[in-house]
């Protein structure tokens, strides 16, 4: 077959598994569901951004960042339905058995009532849909600018290997036919690595330069996570600068970063010191969705485990496993591909060029991992999907 078309075939074998995964999934049966939706509905409306000293059914989201509730509420405004609709779609099912995938004995895991196997089709039912339709869209695109990432250094059956393991990953694919601000967040992640490479390899640049700064200033506008992408350019410039000795193109490019993230992320942030007092409004998030204590370490290390198993496959409101050999197969093959990294990057034929790149890469995963454990110190989160981003 033409290498050529490898990408097309496997981009359209992601998306067609991912609309059987949406349209298998109950609505509002993936993790905050619900109140990502509800969130995307008010704006829909016509709703101003929320106030998180008074949630609404959105609860903790109403913290999030606003681009992907935005994007999908002028998506989903021509459908028509009802708050009574909604309403009655969101109601919770008071016996459910959620966050906890040890209890596999129990059968009663929706999160909502639902009245029956399939949900009535009306107006709310289309809208929800093409929600998921339109986040399995950003996924393509997060798929997309992986693989012209790892073109960027490595050979084309890679690049597609690269492809296919998000593509074909249960998780991937089930985050990306629901409702939820990841994929997006991974999308626009995707293309801020791919353009950073870049940079690395061929320095410089006033089109990349503004390209970099419009991404970071988007991504950061989906999610907080998004501001650590700031991070690892920054930190890529100063390599480059280092290497080249470019100041004008280094100051360029922080020229450009301040102007785009002004213009486009800066007013969320400065409402967010206005209101609550703190520039990214996670403490008022904690405040809604509640705190916990320090877990023991023996805790801590149990919620890793868990957190592996969600980065490649449980289901529903984090309630619904996979076998436990799909587990043990992916821990294998984990092992295995972290043995093999560095046996490659111990070879003295590795390319130092190579080697940075994979650096940078490996540092973007790192900080994620470390992001996303001080955040389930200060609350219940450890779920692999939040690694999805990085």
């Amino acid at each position: 077959m033409p290498r050529r078309l490898m990408l097309p075939i496997l981009l359209a074998c992601y998306a067609l598994l991912a609309v059987f995964y949406a349209f298998s999934t109950p609505l509002f049966e993936a993790p905050d569901e619900s109140l990502h939706y509800a969130f995307v509905d008010h704006l829909a409306s016509g709703g101003d951004l929320p106030d998180q000293r008074q949630p609404g059914r959105w609860a903790q989201e109403g913290s999030q960042p606003p681009l992907f509730y935005a994007l999908m509420g002028a998506w989903v405004a021509p459908f028509q339905y009802t708050n009574a609709d909604l309403s009655e779609a969101l109601t919770p099912n008071v016996h459910a058995y959620l966050g906890d995938t040890l209890l596999i004995h129990q059968r009663n895991r929706n999160r909502v009532v639902h009245d029956g196997p399939t949900a009535p089709y009306n107006g709310l039912t289309a809208a929800v849909y093409a929600a998921r339709l339109l986040n399995i869209g950003f996924g393509v695109a997060a798929l997309w600018c992986v693989h012209r990432a790892a073109r960027v250094f490595l050979p084309e059956h890679l690049a597609l290997t690269a492809v296919a393991l998000g593509a074909f990953n249960p998780q991937f694919l089930f985050i990306s036919g629901a409702v939820n601000n990841d994929i997006l967040t991974a999308a626009l992640g995707s293309a801020i690595l791919w353009q950073t490479l870049l940079m690395l390899r061929d320095g410089f640049s006033l089109g990349r330069s503004a390209a970099l700064a419009v991404l970071v200033a988007l991504a950061s506008l989906t999610k907080i996570s998004g501001l650590l992408f700031g991070v690892v350019v920054g930190l890529a410039a100063c390599w480059v600068v280092y290497q080249r000795r470019d100041w004008r193109g280094f100051m360029t490019l922080a020229l450009c970063g301040v102007v785009a993230w002004s213009g486009i992320a800066g007013w969320w942030y400065a409402r967010n010191l206005t209101l609550y007092g703190e520039i990214t409004g996670t403490a008022q998030m904690v405040a809604v969705v509640g705190s916990r204590p320090a877990p023991p370490l023996p805790d801590l290390l149990r919620e890793l485990t868990s957190l592996s198993n969600s980065f490649w496959g449980v289901f529903g409101w984090f309630n619904i496993p996979a076998p436990s050999l799909y587990y043990f197969i992916i821990d294998l093959l984990t092992v295995t591909s972290v043995v093999g990294l560095v046996v490659y990057l111990r070879r003295r034929t590795t390319p130092s060029r190579d080697r940075l790149m994979l650096a940078l890469l490996i540092g973007v995963a790192v900080g994620g991992l470390v992001a996303l454990v001080a955040w389930t110190l200060r609350t219940h989160g450890t779920q692999g999907r939040l690694l999805f981003p990085y």
